[in-house]
């Protein structure tokens, strides 16, 4: 099986999909952006995601990977134990709230 590269676009929507942003113009606000003409430059193809964006996002969803933002390459969540996001963060009508992440593990005696 042939490995390619998402497009700049697509890892955007990989973003919004999974964060369940309702639109583009939903995401840009989350991200404190003012407009979110920046992000349909990106899907048309005229321009990348850029070194400010890529730190953009991944100050407001620590858990992608800003190497991954910028090339493609890897996973896009950040997968080692440092890096393991404490919060989900949900987008319900169109506002993102943030929910502790709490896992508990049962081990059953035999």
């Amino acid at each position: 099986m042939e490995n390619t590269k998402l497009s700049p676009w697509e890892r955007i929507e990989d973003i919004i999909d999974h964060y369940r942003f309702h639109n583009v113009s939903a995401f840009a606000r989350r991200l404190g952006l003012g407009r979110a003409e920046n992000l349909y430059q990106i899907k048309r193809g005229n321009n990348g995601i850029s070194m400010k964006l890529a730190e953009t996002i991944h100050s407001a969803f620590p858990e992608i990977s800003k190497a991954w933002l910028l090339t493609g390459e890897d996973e896009m969540l950040a997968g080692n134990s440092a890096n393991s996001p404490t919060h989900i963060h949900a987008c319900v009508e169109e506002e993102t709230i943030e929910i502790p992440l709490r896992i508990r593990i049962v081990v059953k005696k035999s």
